[in-house]
């Protein structure tokens, strides 16, 4: 019998690594991917908390209620989900900007909107299309009464209400 070197890059060694992290897994050995995270909401009297595995957020009132997403969360919620909160909400700490890729479908929308309701964040939501114009991202035109309204946009208004940093 030959003795023969498994390079990193041949299909054996993939083959080698895919069997020691599904058993990995399966015994309770495998890496940090493999780490159960538990979402969990902190009442105390400095103020609500919200911890996903060992992260945490202090949450804020919101200055709109009326924006914060209701009825994303539920009772149970996959691990890949938990995984994808709770790297959102270390970048959030860090003051990071988060862009979410993945196949077309709802679940980056829903990843989102769980976690705006989860840390109480508003959301304003902005459809583009080819035909939308730099006009349209800024303000509406709204007639009542005969009168001509001009209503800011959901950019628009973030820009007029938010520090720039």
């Amino acid at each position: 019998m030959q003795c023969r070197v498994v390079y990193s890059g041949t299909a054996a060694a993939v083959a080698a690594r895919r069997i020691r992290t599904i058993l990995g897994s399966a015994l309770g050995r495998g890496d940090r991917a493999w780490k159960r995270h538990e979402v969990k909401f902190i009442n105390t009297s400095a103020g609500d908390t919200v911890t996903i595995g060992e992260i945490s957020y202090q949450l804020k009132t919101p200055r709109n209620p009326e924006l914060v997403p209701v009825n994303h969360m539920s009772e149970s919620m996959p691990q890949t989900v938990a995984q994808h909160l709770r790297w959102i909400m270390q970048k959030d700490l860090l003051g990071q900007d988060v862009f979410l890729i993945g196949p077309p479908g709802p679940l980056r929308r829903s990843i989102a909107m769980r976690y705006l309701e989860l840390t109480r964040r508003e959301v304003e939501y902005v459809a583009l299309s080819r035909d939308t114009t730099e006009t349209d991202l800024k303000q509406r035109r709204e007639i009542r009464a005969g009168t001509a309204f001009y209503i800011d946009q959901a950019r628009a208004s973030d820009a007029w209400h938010t520090p720039v940093h």
